[in-house]
């Protein structure tokens, strides 16, 4: 019973995001689960990196300012819907890098969405989940997810879900502005 409770008070915790909440804004609307980090309350700036689907490396240590990572999945549907809007918000902000991060899939199915997908920007290929696991204190559970990094590369904002486009853009500008 006691490996129950505990079991069933990690998922609640994870589910719920509350290893990014201390100090920030949350929100949730429509499934969506939004975390916002001050910058006093922010961790560590994380480094993402590994294989792209067009055969190179790639490392977000070597990119300067904001960046927007998004995890996707060529199976996902809500990955799907958010596709064009991501693809606009990229375009429309171009002094910020888009990341794509594919997960949980296999490398001809991911470079099939994106031939029937165009994309504006790279996508790091991450088949065992590796990656955003590999973030301490950053719950993965769910693809769609969406990081937004500071100048500095500190996770600022997690979109868990399908993004809002305007929500997404005011958390650019203002990471920008900082």
């Amino acid at each position: 019973m006691r490996k129950y409770l505990t079991l069933l008070i990690v998922t609640t915790t994870v589910i719920s995001g509350c290893a990014l909440s201390s100090g920030s804004k949350q929100t949730s609307a429509n499934g969506v689960g939004e975390v916002r980090i001050s910058a006093a309350r922010r961790h560590s700036p994380i480094v993402l990196s590994g294989p792209t689907l067009a055969d190179t490396s790639l490392s977000t240590a070597s990119i300067n300012g904001v960046i927007v990572v998004n995890a996707w999945a060529s199976w996902c549907r809500n990955c799907i819907f958010e596709w064009r809007d991501l693809q606009q918000l990229s375009k429309a902000n171009s002094n910020v890098t888009f990341l794509g991060l594919d997960e949980s899939d296999s490398r001809p199915a991911a470079k099939k969405f994106l031939a029937a997908h165009p994309t504006r920007y790279q996508h790091i290929f991450d088949p065992n989940n590796a990656i955003l696991n590999g973030i301490k204190d950053l719950p993965s559970v769910a693809i769609p997810t969406t990081l937004v990094l500071d100048k500095q590369h500190r996770i600022a904002a997690r979109i868990m879900g399908r993004i809002n486009s305007d929500d997404l853009q005011n958390i650019i500008s203002d990471l920008v502005a900082e």
